[in-house]
């Protein structure tokens, strides 16, 4: 008999953009990214029960706007001084 829990799924990403390999989380089903240039970015995510049939993988659009500075707006000295 076998059981697929929560614990038994493994989880892999690609953010095309930044990593053109997957990375596999394990059993980790969160992610988080810090620091990531301006862009647009395509999440792709995919589970496994088995480590060898992987689900279809589901995305999602991901697009990081630049900070006003680069805009030509006012803000540009004080965002320059408050993130340097």
């Amino acid at each position: 008999m076998t059981f697929f829990g929560p614990d038994n799924v493994t989880y892999a990403y690609q953010l095309k953009g930044m990593n053109e390999e997957w990375v596999v989380l394990g059993t980790l089903n969160q992610l988080s990214f810090t620091g990531l240039p301006w862009g647009d970015y395509e999440l792709m995510i995919r589970a496994s029960r088995n480590n060898q049939d992987w689900s279809p993988v589901r995305s999602l659009l991901i697009s990081i706007q630049a900070p006003p500075c680069y805009n030509g707006m006012p803000l540009c000295f004080m965002w320059r001084w408050l993130w340097g």
